[in-house]
């Protein structure tokens, strides 16, 4: 039960940190009473976060308290769904998994139109389940992630994360084929939405799919694909970094990667880690000679 505990608390922790900085950013305008009662919940949440161990119930039901304040007084308040979805959070970090379910199912219910919240809620009740050892249960929520909120990071995840899941169970033929779905449904994204930011967040979820099953050939061709489609941004001069480094550690072609950091410098001069990659490259030459 112990092991469920941490897991949960993992997932209510990544969860909140995301809501939390939204909420910072909402907190230029909206209602002014609601913000403040909404920081100092958010106050509390992060002290208890500190220090779980030694929290006491009555520390839980307090900050739960405070949220629902939030969601009873200011139900159309932007930021509403994001603390009835901490709610659940607090449930499911004491194990209490029926209460965490029935607050994460509120967010479905009342916040409907708050898509992040609602695949948020779907995939944390998903995580139950499968902490329950439920898992057709929890791939039943996460594939509604996909069918009903299409346009959320979180539906990004889920085809990659089944993937996963099988590879770590050691399913290896559920594993692949769930890995080519994934694969697929990017690239159904990326045909359908081209030169869009979600092109290029499928084309990534590509990357990662790849990597994970260690086919570096096509990692590199995707690669490629991105610093040639995304000149002179971030996104090449990651995607060529993450090249070089393929060839150093994973294939073992050190002139290569050297190569690689070459053009990396040629095609961004400024870069910030200019000396680092200059020794690197001196390095690798070092060591093939």
């Amino acid at each position: 039960m112990k092991k469920i505990i941490n897991n949960l608390s993992l997932v209510a922790v990544a969860v909140f940190l995301i809501c939390i900085t939204v909420g910072m950013i909402g907190c230029s305008g909206g209602d002014y009473e609601a913000e403040k009662l909404y920081w100092k919940a958010n106050k509390m949440y992060v002290k208890l976060l500190k220090d779980p161990q030694n929290a006491k119930p009555q520390d839980y039901e307090n900050i739960i308290v405070a949220y629902q304040k939030i969601v009873f007084k200011f139900p159309r308040w932007a930021f509403a769904p994001r603390a009835q979805l901490t709610i659940g959070q607090l449930y499911a970090m004491q194990n209490d998994t029926v209460k965490a379910k029935t607050e994460y199912g509120k967010v479905l219910k009342h916040f409907p139109s708050d898509q992040n919240s609602c695949a948020g809620a779907l995939f944390a009740i998903g995580k139950i389940y499968e902490f329950e050892n439920k898992w057709d249960k929890a791939l039943e929520n996460y594939n509604k992630i996909v069918s009903d909120y299409p346009n959320t990071y979180a539906a990004f995840q889920v085809p990659l994360y089944i993937a996963q899941y099988y590879k770590n169970k050691g399913l290896e033929q559920k594993a692949q084929s769930a890995y080519k779905d994934a694969i697929a449904q990017y690239s159904k994204i990326i045909e359908e939405h081209p030169n869009t930011f979600a092109a290029l967040t499928a084309q990534n979820f590509i990357v990662a799919a790849l990597i994970e099953q260690q086919k570096w050939d096509e990692v590199l061709k995707n690669l490629r694909n991105l610093a040639d489609s995304y000149p002179g941004t971030p996104v090449a001069a990651e995607s060529l970094n993450t090249m070089a480094g393929i060839y150093v550690n994973q294939l073992n072609q050190p002139e290569k990667g050297a190569e690689i950091l070459r053009e990396l410098l040629e095609k961004f001069p400024q870069i910030s880690a200019k000396e680092l990659i200059e020794e690197k490259i001196e390095t690798l030459k070092a060591g093939h000679n």
